[in-house]
């Protein structure tokens, strides 16, 4: 009986003791994360700013481009193609009101001129315009 006491009053201290050990590893790793959820949140908070930003300074920059669709490809160079599309852009307006905003257009404007897409038999691909004027 008294054995079976001491048994008894011994796995109680365990228990308690278990339980005590258990709830401070518990409030150490608590307090351990507390700074790293406090930073995660500031970096998704972040993250969203800096994608808002960039899709930002995407529109922006594509707000200067320009797809000319139907021009033959007859260039064999983008010297070539610019100089095609400079022409097609300066081609006199026959309207009055499209002569009264008429732009001369000259290669410093343009930033950059391509064709966009792989070459294929039969296909006009556009050509892609960045100016360096807004």
């Amino acid at each position: 009986m008294l054995l079976a006491t001491i048994k008894e009053e011994i796995e109680k201290q365990n228990d308690k003791q278990t339980q005590t050990i258990t709830e401070t590893i518990i409030k150490t790793i608590e307090e351990q994360l507390l700074p790293i959820k406090k930073e995660n949140e500031a970096m998704k908070s972040e993250i969203l700013l800096l994608r808002s930003k960039v899709k930002y300074l995407e529109l922006e920059t594509r707000k200067n481009n320009v797809l000319l669709h139907g021009v033959e490809e007859t260039e064999n160079n983008n010297l070539e193609l610019m100089n095609t599309v400079i022409e097609l852009l300066n081609v006199p307006c026959t309207t009055e009101q499209a002569e009264e905003e008429k732009h001369d257009w000259d290669k410093w404007e343009l930033s950059s001129i391509y064709r966009v897409g792989k070459k294929t038999e039969g296909k006009i691909r556009p050509i892609k315009i960045s100016c360096t004027l807004t």
